[in-house]
């Protein structure tokens, strides 16, 4: 898993550095206006980007070919592919927590930062094992699709948090708030599951 790992991250360091950029920016911005819905934002844009820049580079090398070839089980070269990311949608949480104290008037609790992190975990579970199963170029447009109806839903569902009787106001709905990473987890497990499935039984 070590050799797996350092793989990807030799492939992601060219692409964080441009995420690092565009993430700086959209923090400055929405600190400055004042709107968390930028901090979603950029965790969404990774969530969904990422997985098919990494996934391009792996078909374009035929890693997954070379790696199962050299008796790599399916199910660790699954579970590399969402270490990173994962790795780094916690990171983008506790950016967006900090930027939020920059923020005055905020009209979302703080309940909403765990909630934002499950969001990208179940965007990571929906698009690693769409982009494997069907390749980067093939799935661009269905990955378009959802990113904008999960922006569209995400700003909806968040628009809610505005109400005083909101669920951020109540305990059942804090509880539920930092449960949500909990679920996000098991999506995820779920997701490398199926994702080893598919690396099993395609045709490279």
């Amino acid at each position: 898993m070590k050799g797996l790992l350092i793989k990807e991250w030799e492939t992601s360091k060219a692409i964080f550095k441009w995420y690092a950029l565009i993430a700086a920016v959209l923090f400055v911005i929405g600190a400055v206006m004042g709107n968390e819905g930028f901090f979603l934002g950029i965790g969404i844009f990774v969530s969904v980007s990422y997985p098919a820049v990494s996934i391009a580079y792996d078909d374009k090398d035929k890693w997954f070919k070379f790696a199962l070839a050299s008796g790599c089980s399916p199910r660790k070269l699954a579970w590399s592919k969402f270490v990173i990311p994962v790795s780094a949608c916690f990171v983008l949480s506790c950016l967006s927590a900090v930027a939020m104290t920059f923020i005055q008037d905020k009209d979302l609790p703080w309940e909403e930062i765990p909630i934002m992190f499950a969001i990208m975990l179940v965007m990571l579970s929906v698009m690693i094992p769409l982009y494997i199963k069907f390749g980067a170029e093939h799935g661009r447009v269905v990955v378009v699709i959802i990113m904008l109806v999960a922006m569209i839903g995400a700003d909806a569902f968040f628009g809610s948090f505005t109400n005083p009787e909101s669920i951020g106001s109540s305990a059942a709905g804090i509880a539920l708030s930092w449960l949500s990473p909990i679920a996000g987890t098991a999506v995820v497990a779920g997701s490398a599951e199926l994702t080893a499935r598919i690396i099993k039984s395609k045709e490279y």
